[in-house]
């Protein structure tokens, strides 16, 4: 899973290696929602967002870059596959916010 939170700018989300049986699943459902501190889903997105598949047992999604989100502050994202057997998994990461670097 992977995810950085930029303040006032698109935010990808994205899972790889999804896999049932060892083999890469590609029409799985895939669903990723960010909450707050106190677990309330952040502002500014309709959630859940889907993910779309860009390769085999890859998922990938952009959200809103007008996400209510506080430079510093703790998130929770939580993305869940679904295959099409209803095989579940569930990944949660932890990330903080921050200003987007600009060069």
């Amino acid at each position: 899973l992977t995810v950085q939170l930029l303040l006032n700018s698109s935010n990808v989300i994205e899972v790889n290696n999804v896999r049932a049986l060892g083999e890469p699943v590609s029409d799985a459902t895939v669903e990723a929602t960010i909450y707050d501190r106190n677990l309330a889903p952040v502002l500014g997105q309709v959630w859940p967002l889907q993910l779309q598949s860009v390769a085999p047992g890859s998922y990938r999604a952009t959200a809103n870059a007008d996400l209510t989100l506080e430079r510093g502050a703790l998130y929770t994202v939580v993305v869940t596959a679904v295959a099409a057997d209803t095989k579940k998994r569930t990944w949660e990461i932890e990330t903080t916010a921050q200003a987007d670097k600009v060069f």
